[in-house]
């Protein structure tokens, strides 16, 4: 799941040092760390698994309403998911295709 960093930062109250094409530096307590982003246009994205990453982070699954909250440094920032989207179920065969008869 890619979050957008500057939001996301914000939201947790990060600094952001530094954004170069692959990484971007967070400043967590007295440490700068560096975590992995994506960009899409000119925004960088970073993945929720590298927030959790962070010194001290948490990282918690809430299930009514789904959301996962993320704890860094003192500071908490809820994302909610929309689980039907990232985890769409239907009826598909194993191999993507309807066997014939």
């Amino acid at each position: 799941m890619l979050l957008p960093l500057t939001e996301t930062a914000a939201a947790l109250r990060l600094p952001v040092l530094n954004v170069t094409a692959r990484t971007a530096t967070l400043r967590v307590g007295a440490e700068r760390v560096p975590v992995t982003v994506r960009f899409f246009g000119r925004e960088a994205y970073v993945p929720l698994a590298a927030l959790s990453d962070l010194p001290g982070a948490e990282a918690t699954l809430e299930r009514a309403p789904a959301a996962v909250v993320l704890s860094v440094a003192g500071q908490q920032a809820r994302f909610p998911l929309n689980l039907p989207q990232l985890l769409p179920l239907g009826r598909q065969t194993e191999y993507g295709t309807a066997p014939s008869r």
